[in-house]
């Protein structure tokens, strides 16, 4: 259950593991247990999720069309969720930000891959034990709220985990301390493995994948990763929700993650072409990770997601094999 600060439920403090041990208890299934507070699912129970950069915005700018089509889906009463692979920020800090943008959103219905990863966690006995992270402000928050003792970049002390994800601040000091806890036993957890993070002006930067490749590659240790494409992230919007695969729809711009995690599960995707996949690249993706539908941007969602939800009230408990045909993939 949830706490009183929105949090996760921790359990009390158990005897401490090697970060062996540690490795082997992440080998149980990642579905259910999973708790957010106040969930925003409503009487229409057609699910939304949304990436966030290069779908809803760049940077501190909106992607044009985000802002009024997301208030409407909201305000016909679409249970909305942000979900990011960007591990840097809290739940709270990206509620903020949406609401500064005229998306009026809750923390609850924001989910982070350093949330998933300390909902991860904590799922699997981790609450009370240690952390050395490379990663910034937000996942310390995010762990430090799913029960992990973070510790302290200087620290002398063995981690049970070490988690990584994007640090625009990385120092080779920390890079350095990260390898000694991995070579000492500490299981290593990748919060999102994103090669490049879009920013505005059309730009990237490297992303959390490349922090993750440079521990990898020092200490010839593969991480367990927990953010997209894995699909622990849509597993627990799905129990929180109470929604079937075939209920939601999963928005990105990233076919390689957004897509691909999505249709493993069974869930309806839509990829936009405002964020980092061209419309040229998409007659070339593997089919596990082709879209059913193709949008220029946010501004078609709404008349795509009011098509689908009256064919799916129609045909219950099936829903339609492709969206309608404007913009479908392949057509």
């Amino acid at each position: 259950m949830p706490n009183a600060d929105g949090g996760i439920q921790t359990r009390p403090p158990r005897a401490p593991v090697s970060g062996k041990q540690a490795l082997r208890s992440l080998d149980a299934p990642a579905t259910a247990g999973y708790h957010i507070q106040n969930s925003p699912c409503k009487e229409r129970h057609l699910v939304i999720v949304l990436d966030l950069d290069g779908v809803v915005y760049r940077g501190e700018t909106p992607v044009p069309g985000a802002v009024p089509s997301l208030n409407l889906l909201s305000q016909r009463s679409y249970s909305l969720f942000f979900l990011t692979n960007n591990s840097t920020r809290s739940r709270r800090h990206y509620a903020q930000k949406l609401a500064r943008m005229g998306i009026p959103a809750r923390p609850d219905q924001v989910v982070t891959s350093s949330h998933v990863t300390g909902c991860y966690l904590s799922e699997r006995g981790a609450a009370g034990r240690t952390v050395y992270t490379i990663g910034e402000e937000g996942m310390a928050e995010e762990l430090a709220l799913a029960g992990l003792r973070v510790l302290p970049d200087d620290t002398e002390e063995q981690a049970d985990y070490v988690v990584v994800g994007l640090d625009r601040k990385l120092t080779y000091a920390r890079l350095a301390r990260a390898y000694d806890q991995v070579r000492g036993g500490a299981a290593f957890i990748a919060t999102n493995r994103d090669a490049t993070y879009p920013i505005e002006g059309g730009r990237e930067i490297p992303g959390g994948g490349a922090m993750v490749a440079a521990l990898a590659c020092a200490t010839g240790v593969e991480p367990v990763t927990v953010g997209k494409p894995e699909t622990h992230p849509w597993r627990l919007i799905l129990s929180v929700t109470g929604a079937a695969p075939e209920e939601a729809l999963m928005v990105g711009d990233r076919a390689e993650t957004d897509i691909l995690g999505a249709k493993r599960l069974g869930m309806r995707t839509a990829l936009v072409l405002t964020g980092v996949t061209r419309a040229e690249e998409v007659p070339g993706l593997p089919e596990e990770c082709q879209p059913d539908v193709v949008l220029p941007s946010l501004a078609g969602l709404p008349p795509l997601v009011e098509e689908w939800e009256a064919a799916r009230q129609v045909r219950r408990p099936g829903v339609p094999k492709a969206f309608g045909t404007a913009g479908r993939a392949g057509g």
